[in-house]
């Protein structure tokens, strides 16, 4: 006799906990930025993440921002890496300075007129 305190022996055990399946949205947000990073964040033109993934730039731009997706600080070149530009920037006007404090090596080009054969004397 069962006592109906144990489990019916045609029942069958309980599976395990599943490993979390991830949702298409986590999938997409995964893809999209394997795809950012392979492209240094370049967005549109030539070898960007547009034309990698056979979309319109403008798509891709409001599929980021549905996602949550946002550039990182570290990112190399375009706006995010505003700083290192101003930097650069600050490196090209000391090396200006300097090359224009220094004394030429060679004379300067003679000025030459180009005036009118009718202005010429006779």
């Amino acid at each position: 006799m069962e006592s109906f305190l144990s489990a019916p022996s045609d029942i069958p055990p309980a599976p395990r906990a599943a490993k979390r399946i991830a949702s298409l949205q986590d999938n997409e947000r995964t893809h999209i930025l394997q795809v950012y990073e392979s492209c240094y964040w370049k967005i549109k033109g030539p070898g960007g993440a547009a034309r990698k993934l056979d979309m319109n730039p403008a798509t891709l731009y409001s599929r980021t921002k549905k996602l949550g997706i946002r550039r990182p600080s570290s990112a190399i070149g375009g706006r995010g890496d505003f700083q290192s530009r101003t930097h650069q920037k600050h490196l090209n006007l000391i090396l200006n300075r300097q090359q224009a404090s220094q004394p030429a090596s060679h004379s300067p080009r003679p000025l030459r007129l180009r005036l009118p054969i009718s202005s010429l004397p006779t």
